[in-house]
């Protein structure tokens, strides 16, 4: 057990029994299980083969037709071609195991033999100083220069990232013992084409090239999903948690077996129970289509990805400590490239300058309006300007940029704001600025809604959102009416001829003062004037 599985478990035992005594904490949990953060691999719990390893041979794995990779065969000399290649168990667990260098230090030759690389392929990490090498004079018989001798004191992955190394020790050993978890019975065959590059500068190439003109660069797979030529090709394993480790599931009732793994397809909505653990497709396939999560330590996504990993969704990374050996480490030094061109986005900014659109720049560029957008971020944040538009005058553009529909839709919700405050209705606003009637009432419901005064009714939203700002809304018509009603019921004038004066009927005089007389008893106003209701 590592320093990460103790830390996981010591705050198990602090945080389980709540999680288990509370029933909606441990429901949203074990949700988590569902969610891409459990049913995309890592890369640590994946068997990875390269194409161009050169352990790959007829001896022990199974090649169709097997003349493929001799050069000397009469059909096709001095050139290899596309063969099948048939991955069995006895295979996978002989080649993909972890290479360990002896201590007293090996030939390159020894070591790139174990790797299934050349010579040459060990010297980029011979120089970034993952081997430490002396050299012995006449080693072996050998004449000429020292022998060098190279030892690595970490676990080598014959198919790991840059320089062959391991995953990140936080996921602890598991990737040493993948090819023992894989079925007794797995067999999968997979096509593998060579691939053919000139080496000829662009100026100096002929307008015909043919297969004596190009070098043989290597091998490419062929997904069995995508039919995409790739590098390497993935067996992602189903994640082993402690609760696997140390016992049964804890969320579990005393007694049951361990949730029933199944494999998740991401393209199919599928209904398991909650404590079923999302198991990968059982199948070679490239790093797009099984989807596989690549990890970093920048940022804390790494550590709670670990700790949901380890738990299976029981707990999150920020209730587990980290180590005191944990730190936020790159893989390859950060450099900073200073007095770089960038043709494409001088590209970007000149046709910013005349005026055009993203969707214009787009389209005459042939990328996306996301790359387009985070160009002129990037030139924004040069001249420290918040927007194009403030970069357009900031640079004198002869042309200003026009405006996208987000930026058309808030000025006009600006406009329809000033006019709700000035009493208009929807009908003239909807003259006045030149749209529809339906467009306007979205329009308000959206400004009720920022302001947080919707759902009212339209009279009483825009009621609250002046009282909100400060505005005093100016008399519409039926407060002018109800004050001519109130001042002539003062008056001592009855119901009736207020209504032959009005050109009222009688019943709409009497809502009328039904509805002030509610309104002063809602207000709460004690020294409101009594209205005379038994005036005919």
């Amino acid at each position: 057990m590592n320093d990460v599985a103790r830390l996981i478990l010591e705050a198990w035992e602090k945080l389980g029994p709540k999680i288990k005594a509370d029933p909606h904490e441990l429901a949203k949990r074990l949700a988590r299980r569902r969610r891409g953060i459990m049913t995309r691999p890592v890369p640590a719990w994946c068997l990875a083969i390269r194409a161009s390893d050169r352990r790959i041979t007829p001896a022990h794995w199974v090649i169709s037709p097997e003349h493929a990779l001799d050069l000397d065969h009469p059909q096709h000399p001095y050139e290899p071609i596309e063969h099948e290649v048939t991955i069995r168990v006895h295979a996978l667990r002989k080649y993909c195991r972890p290479v360990r260098t002896d201590s007293w230090g090996e030939q390159v030759a020894d070591v790139s033999e174990k790797l299934g690389v050349s010579p040459s392929s060990i010297l980029n990490a011979r120089l970034a100083g993952k081997f430490t090498e002396r050299y012995v004079k006449g080693l072996g018989g050998k004449r000429g220069h020292p022998v060098p001798l190279i030892h690595s004191w970490t676990t080598l992955d014959p198919s790991g990232y840059r320089h062959f190394s391991r995953p990140d020790p936080l996921w602890g050993a598991l990737w040493e013992f993948l090819p023992d978890m894989i079925p007794d019975d797995f067999e999968q065959t997979l096509i593998r084409r060579p691939i053919y590059r000139c080496m000829l500068p662009k100026n100096h190439r002929p307008p015909e090239l043919h297969r004596d003109d190009m070098r043989f660069m290597g091998w490419r797979w062929i997904c069995p999903g995508c039919k995409q030529p790739t590098r390497k090709i993935y067996y992602p394993l189903a994640p082993q948690t402690l609760f696997n480790l140390l016992g049964p599931d804890p969320t579990l009732p005393q007694g049951a077996g361990m949730p029933v793994a199944r494999p998740h397809n991401p393209r199919k909505t599928q209904h398991y129970d909650l404590n079923d653990h999302p198991v990968p497709l059982p199948t070679f396939a490239c790093f797009r289509c099984h989807r596989i999560r690549s990890d970093t330590r920048i940022g804390n996504a790494i550590w709670n990805q670990i700790v949901t990993h380890l738990t299976a969704g029981l707990l999150f990374g920020h209730e587990v400590t980290k180590p005191d050996w944990y730190s936020p480490t790159r893989l390859n030094t950060r450099t900073r490239q200073l007095n770089r061109p960038a043709p494409r986005r001088q590209m970007v900014l000149r046709r910013l300058l005349n005026g055009w659109s993203i969707n214009r720049i787009a389209r005459d560029m042939h990328v996306t309006p996301t790359c387009i957008r985070i160009q002129i971020h990037h030139l924004c944040a040069q001249e420290n300007v918040k927007n194009r538009h403030e970069l357009a005058r900031k640079l004198r553009a002869p042309v200003m940029p026009p405006l996208n529909q987000i930026e058309r839709a808030r000025l006009r919700r600006e406009r329809v704001k000033e006019l709700l405050l000035a009493g208009l209705p929807a009908k003239a606003i909807a003259q006045i600025i030149g749209f529809d009637l339906k467009t306007v009432i979205l329009d308000s419901h959206e400004i009720y809604r920022q302001h947080g005064v919707g759902g009212r009714g339209p009279f009483k939203a825009r009621q609250a959102l002046a009282q909100k700002l400060g505005i005093l809304l100016p008399p519409t018509r039926h407060h002018q009416l109800r004050e001519k009603i109130a001042s002539m019921l003062d008056a001592g004038i009855k119901k009736a001829q207020i209504a032959r004066e009005l050109k009222m009927s009688f019943s709409g005089i009497c809502w009328h003062v039904q509805q002030m007389k509610r309104r002063k008893e809602e207000s709460g106003h004690l020294d409101c004037v009594s209205l005379p209701m038994d005036k005919k």
